[in-house]
């Protein structure tokens, strides 16, 4: 069983469907793929598992976080525990992921399954990096705008999307302090800083209007990257993934940053 989101992923990367997770809903609403079978049986909060259910499951091994594990001490009377992460401090996110995968498959007995998947996902990096070549030289913001539109969530060091743009050949274009995952809120004014930069930012169908009329106001038409165009829109994703979520950034990536003709 898994009680990390990545984790869960990566399991059903391999085609290993858990007994149970932990955030069942979370994952069904932020991943989506893999797909999680209707079968799996939700197994509480993160942090908070249901303890008396995993006993009566009997999981052979239960994967987590490490400060998953160390908040929920019980879960060694009740299964083996593993312990992984994907981001750590002074650790890249992106080969992190493979080897969490490279894990996932010795446990599971599925290494070739594992040698695969990482095989494929590097295959994309390097086609992703030589396909967006030509775009590589303005910086690039990272961002998710905030409701009230004054304010981004940048993406940026210690995440997976940074090391992914810089193992691409790009130059972040927000290189400030970030969070543990690689987020950092900060002032719409902070465009400004980079006026030669393009943006790319994460929405979905339903904020789609309200963005357009944020990009057309005074305020967003003063900043050069959106008055000359330098900006395109890719489906919202889960930023604290593993290495199925990785690839399907590289894949939206390449399409929003194609629909970039300046």
């Amino acid at each position: 069983m898994s009680l990390d989101l990545a984790i869960t992923e990566s399991l059903l990367g391999l085609g290993i469907a858990p007994i149970a997770v932990a955030n069942k809903r979370w994952y069904q609403k932020f991943i989506i793929n893999p797909q999680l079978p209707d079968s799996v049986q939700e197994a509480g909060l993160p942090n908070e598992p249901n303890l008396e259910l995993l006993e009566t499951l009997r999981p052979d091994i239960i994967l987590c976080s490490h400060a998953q594990a160390q908040v929920n001490s019980r879960l060694q009377q009740i299964a083996p525990v593993a312990a992984m992460d994907i981001f750590s401090p002074n650790r890249s996110p992106w080969l992190a992921a493979q080897q969490m995968i490279t894990r996932l498959g010795n446990y599971a007995s599925v290494t070739r399954a594992s040698q695969k998947l990482n095989a494929k996902a590097s295959d994309q990096l390097t086609a992703t990096g030589s396909a967006l070549k030509k775009y590589r030289g303005r910086p690039l913001f990272l961002a998710r705008i905030n409701d009230d539109g004054r304010h981004l969530l940048l993406f940026g060091r210690k995440g997976m999307y940074d090391d992914l743009l810089k193992r691409m050949g790009f130059q972040n274009a927000y290189e400030g302090n970030t969070n543990s995952w690689g987020g950092a809120v900060v002032g719409l004014d902070y465009l400004l800083k980079q006026p030669d930069a393009r943006l790319i930012f994460f929405s979905n169908r339903q904020e789609r209007s309200n963005v357009n009329d944020l990009f057309s106001s005074p305020l967003w038409q003063a900043i050069p990257l959106i008055k000359e165009g330098r900006y395109s829109r890719m489906s919202r994703l889960y930023p604290s993934g593993g290495l199925l979520c990785a690839m399907h950034f590289l894949n939206e990536l390449e399409r929003a940053m194609k629909e970039q003709n300046v």
